[in-house]
């Protein structure tokens, strides 16, 4: 059953959006660790085996309701957390619309759900929070207003992120080498993150080039990029976010996706490889 306005999100090109896709891996993920059939399902439940058949190959004509995410919690033995993160991503996968370049505008929450099943990063630019030390990031969180607790709060959150990812995802960044000449907070900040990112080379957690000045402008002209890869049941799929002051927004529109694609390696090969630079 379709309920009005909840029609399933496809792109230009019939593919279900990212948000759906990335749902549909998680509960099939969560089925089968729970070793449920389709049949044993039915049997809990859950709905009949032809309409799991098409949730899980991602075939249209469904959508998932709040009440179904509180049966998959029992049958599937989900802890508060995983439940409370399939209903994030059931409530925005609704929330997507139909479009040839889809795109939303996503809460910083939505792009840490992307981050968190993410495959590979790659970074253009700017310093990702992901290879930040917590000295840099409290340094950078205070430049853009945040004090006292709430400082706190976006260190905690960097380093969190970063136990998620780092070891577990495959992360490039090109950074702009004005990036490590332009002085956050004081030289000794600056020269521990200097050390943290060679150690993070040094231990395979990044890969990590300079795009030096001297090189003059690159093709990311337009700013900051990250692009996000995702692979399961043998697809693979990517989206690029970017920032600004008015907010996040993503896209998984395949030529944006393969044009950002196509610019980063560009930047990553011509850029240096951070333990030559420094």
């Amino acid at each position: 059953m379709v309920e009005a306005g909840n029609e399933p999100s496809q792109d230009g090109r019939g593919r279900p959006g990212i948000t759906r896709w990335l749902l549909v891996q998680q509960i099939q993920e969560y089925r089968l660790r729970a070793g449920l059939t389709y049949r044993q399902m039915a049997g809990v439940g859950l709905g009949s085996e032809s309409r799991w058949n098409r949730i899980e190959g991602n075939k249209g004509g469904f959508a998932l309701r709040p009440g179904d995410i509180q049966q998959m919690r029992k049958a599937f033995r989900l802890s508060d957390v995983e439940a409370d993160e399939l209903e994030d991503m059931r409530a925005r996968a609704s929330a997507e619309v139909d479009s040839q370049v889809p795109s939303v505008q996503p809460t910083f929450r939505e792009y840490l759900a992307f981050e968190r099943h993410a495959v590979g990063v790659d970074s253009l630019g700017g310093m990702h929070g992901l290879i930040q030390t917590p000295r840099y990031a409290a340094a950078t969180a205070r430049l853009d207003g945040a004090h006292g607790a709430a400082a706190d709060v976006v260190v905690a959150l960097r380093m969190e992120r970063q136990r998620l990812t780092l070891g577990r995802a495959k992360v490039r960044v090109a950074l702009d080498e004005e990036v490590l000449l332009r002085q956050v907070e004081s030289k000794e900040v600056m020269d521990e993150l200097k050390n943290h990112l060679l150690r993070l080379v040094r231990e395979e957690y990044a890969q990590i080039r300079v795009h030096p000045i001297a090189l003059g402008a690159h093709s990311a002209v337009r700013g900051a990029a990250t692009i996000l890869r995702f692979t399961a049941g043998g697809q693979s799929r990517a989206i690029v976010y970017t920032e600004s002051w008015v907010g996040g927004a993503h896209t998984d529109d395949h030529q944006v996706v393969a044009s950002m694609t196509d610019k980063f390696q560009s930047v990553f090969d011509s850029s240096t490889p951070i333990e030559e630079y420094l």
